[in-house]
């Protein structure tokens, strides 16, 4: 049952992210990034379609579950291309990369130790560490749900100050 909706939650995501990226319209920029953000979430959730089909290795397993890092930062810069009409994708937004490298290094050294030859992880540094990435995925949650409401209340104030009466 889960499966099966999580098959067409993944197909619907995928979906309107085909549609998003070959409609015409003049905010390309956000429909990209806001396609993205759903493609993301698919390849996040489909764990739960495949799991019971197949077993990928376990680095595959951290790439997919680390892709979510993505979803925030994602979300923050389609608000900023709907926002302003000027916005533009510029090297500086690769800050908005770090969440997900974080995330990478964090994990790296106890699941990337196994696959060259170490000893497997052991459950508690384990279960230490699963427990890190988690804070630091709601802390960016968090943070990058702030960021968005100082944008709104931002863009909330210079509408009031431009087309006031």
């Amino acid at each position: 049952m889960v499966s099966t909706i999580t098959l067409v939650i993944i197909c619907f995501s995928l979906l309107i992210a085909f549609f998003l990226v070959t409609v015409k319209t003049k905010n390309r920029l956000g429909n990209i990034l806001l396609a993205l953000y759903f493609i993301v979430f698919a390849i996040h959730i489909s764990v739960f379609f495949y799991i019971k089909f197949f077993e990928f290795p376990l680095s595959i397993e951290i790439l997919r579950n680390d892709t979510i890092e993505l979803s925030s930062p994602l979300l923050f810069l389609y608000l900023l291309s709907n926002i302003y009409s000027n916005f533009k994708l510029r090297k500086i937004h690769l800050l908005h990369l770090l969440p997900l490298i974080t995330s990478l290094l964090i994990f790296s050294p106890v699941f990337y130790e196994s696959l060259t030859g170490g000893d497997p992880p052991r459950i508690d540094k384990f279960n230490h560490i699963t427990k890190i990435g988690y804070v630091i995925s709601t802390l960016t949650t968090i943070f990058y749900l702030a960021l968005m409401f100082i944008e709104l209340d931002k863009y909330k104030k210079l509408l009031n100050e431009n087309y006031s009466d």
